[in-house]
């Protein structure tokens, strides 16, 4: 547990970007090459096929945050890094949102384990960002 937790029982800020990109490559390449998996087959079978490629889409940015991620996850404390912090905290909070939307108007009930996910990981960045932010200039 240590190597998760500084002296001042906070999460590393590494480890916590370590663990977003991680869900969100994993999440991203669901959307890339299964769309219709992805969400609990809520699509109907004749769906068009650009409603697929926006899903692809929709994979295709959470991999590149993910990328952002595992490469600011060992950057040197600054403004830069601050600012993955806040991106990740509001966009996660935001998909949390739109997930609580979507299970309100009747989705499979599995959908509620990704908006848990999706709010405790922008708590996350929340408490870690404010934790570990940046007096740097740049």
């Amino acid at each position: 547990m240590e190597y998760l937790l500084t002296k001042e029982d906070h999460i590393k800020p590494n480890i916590l970007l370590i663990i977003a990109a991680v869900y969100l490559a994993l999440v991203g390449i669901g959307f890339m090459l299964a769309p219709s998996l992805m969400v609990f087959s809520a699509l109907p079978p004749d769906v068009p096929g650009g409603v697929l490629a926006e899903l692809r889409q929709y994979g295709g940015a959470l991999l590149g945050i993910a990328v952002l991620n595992w490469i600011a996850r060992n950057a040197e404390p600054s403004k830069a890094k601050d600012g993955v912090f806040v991106g990740n905290t509001v966009g996660f909070a935001l998909v949390a949102l739109g997930g609580v939307a979507r299970q309100i108007s009747g989705a499979f009930a599995i959908g509620w384990v990704f908006v848990a996910v999706n709010a405790l990981l922008a708590v996350a960045f929340l408490i870690v960002g404010q934790a570990n932010k940046s007096n740097k200039a740049n």
